[in-house]
């Protein structure tokens, strides 16, 4: 069964993100770079495309193998039905989140992996992209929050990793049922916390300046976390000021468009709160993007390039004078 476009081949490693080469001989879904990240990946990548299944799982391989599906069929199967479930949300209300997405046991590990860099000073003040997108700025006025940046192949990071492998592999089944997107790209895992204290990120879209960035993924890791607490996302679907709050609770995975569609806020936070965000973009667009920086990049070295010009001729003239 397949559902990914034929240019979701130029999809990029699961691990980093340089482009894929390979892909996983058993499930055809994780994808890589070359041999070396596909070995790194293994162990972690083994428990989902070659572990034992759940009792329900069983239930299913007994009743379908019959009928000729396989083991590597089912989880092919489950990643289609959950980008189905995934892309038909997005299209009736701009947003979707999916519940219990790694299973209690790994979504604790990604929190204490999420802790450990947070113990090492890993994290610095947030940032913003700048308005011509080249480049970022502080401003705490808009946001508080603190942000370390991941590729998957740090230090005891390997669980964040694998969250990372398996939303790639969720936006690619995607990617197969969204005609006006080609995405084959995305930002390296930002890890986010609000360490409490009313910390918050004021209202924003994520993609004002059609940078590419079309879909927005963000994973919570806030265990027992309540509305007493704070820290909900506000959504303002459809720039609407009737806002839909998110509770940010363990192994929660929301998705929602990353264009001016999509106006949010984070309020205020009186706890420690996680989260990892990927923003994954779409081909054509991120390419106009890029031709306009360079563009723009152009015009401004031509520019200074004449007004050093005119400065300098203008002190030809003042020494010739003076002579």
């Amino acid at each position: 069964m397949s559902c990914v476009k034929s240019s979701n081949s130029n999809m990029l490693c699961d691990l980093c993100n340089e482009k894929a080469v390979t892909r996983c001989p058993h499930c055809k879904i994780a994808q890589y770079c070359g041999p070396e990240h596909r070995k790194s990946d293994l162990k972690l990548h083994k428990k989902r495309c070659m572990g034992l299944p759940s009792v329900e799982q069983e239930r299913q391989f007994r009743e379908t193998k019959l009928n000729g599906y396989t083991q590597i069929d089912l989880l092919q199967n489950r990643f289609y039905e959950r980008a189905k479930y995934v892309v038909d949300t997005l299209r009736k209300q701009g947003y979707c989140y999916l519940d219990d997405f790694h299973g209690e046991v790994t979504a604790l590990s990604i929190l204490s992996e999420v802790k450990n860099l947070h113990q090492r000073e890993k994290f610095t003040d947030g940032e913003l992209v700048s308005s011509n997108g080249n480049g970022s700025m502080l401003n705490k006025k808009i946001r508080d929050d603190k942000i370390a940046w991941i590729d998957g192949k740090e230090e005891n990071c390997q669980t964040i990793s694998h969250h990372m492998t398996t939303v790639n592999t969720l936006i690619r089944y995607c990617n197969g049922l969204i005609d006006e997107y080609d995405i084959e790209h995305r930002t390296k895992a930002m890890v986010a916390c609000y360490p409490g204290q009313g910390t918050c990120y004021k209202r924003h879209v994520d993609n004002p300046n059609k940078d590419g960035r079309c879909i927005t993924t963000l994973y919570y890791l806030n265990p027992g976390w309540t509305e007493e607490k704070g820290g909900m996302l506000k959504l303002y679907p459809g720039g609407s000021e009737e806002a839909v709050k998110i509770l940010p609770r363990l192994d929660r995975l929301l998705l929602f468009w990353s264009d001016r569609r999509n106006p949010h806020e984070v309020e205020p936070s009186h706890d420690v709160r996680y989260a990892i965000t990927l923003w994954y973009f779409d081909k054509n667009e991120r390419a106009r993007f890029r031709k306009k920086q360079e563009e723009d990049e152009r015009k401004k070295a031509i520019l200074s390039q004449q007004e050093n010009g005119s400065k300098d001729g203008k002190k030809d003239l003042e020494t010739a004078g003076s002579s």
